[in-house]
C-alpha cells in the first residue's frame, strides 16, 4: 500500500522488556520521493498531554477522521518502518497541519 506525508497509521510498537506489540498511532513525515521506498518515516502519536517544546497538537478540525482521543505529536520521536507492518490508515492531516508539523520538526535541528 501507498501513504502520504500527513496520513496517520496504526503501526505494532513493542512492549517495555517484552516481545509483544500494542498498536499504536503514528503519523508519516516522509516525502513522496521516500515513500515510494520499502520504508516509511513516522513521528509517534500519543494522547497523553505534553507541554514541551517537542509536541505538535493535532487539531481534529485539520484531520480527515477524528481520532478517539485528543493527541499530539511527539516530534522528536522519529523512526523508519517498513510499510508492510503497518496496520491500517485511520486519519489524514490536511495540508495547513503537514506544514506547521514540519515546520515544529524542522526546528528541532
Amino acid at each position: 500500500m501507498n501513504y502520504d506525508q500527513g496520513d496517520i497509521v496504526l503501526v505494532p510498537f513493542p512492549f517495555t522488556m517484552g516481545t509483544s506489540a500494542k498498536p499504536r498511532p503514528a503519523i508519516v513525515v516522509s516525502n513522496s520521493i521516500v515513500n515510494k521506498t520499502q520504508d516509511v518515516i513516522l513521528a509517534q502519536i500519543t494522547s497523553k498531554p505534553r507541554k514541551d517544546l517537542f509536541s505538535y497538537v493535532l487539531d481534529s478540525d485539520k484531520l480527515s477522521d477524528s481520532l478517539n482521543l485528543a493527541s499530539q505529536v511527539r516530534c522528536h520521536k522519529i523512526f523508519i518502518i517498513e510499510k508492510s507492518t503497518i496496520y491500517k490508515k485511520i486519519s489524514k492531516l490536511n495540508d495547513e497541519g503537514i506544514t506547521e508539523l514540519k515546520s515544529k520538526i524542522f526546528s528541532l535541528f
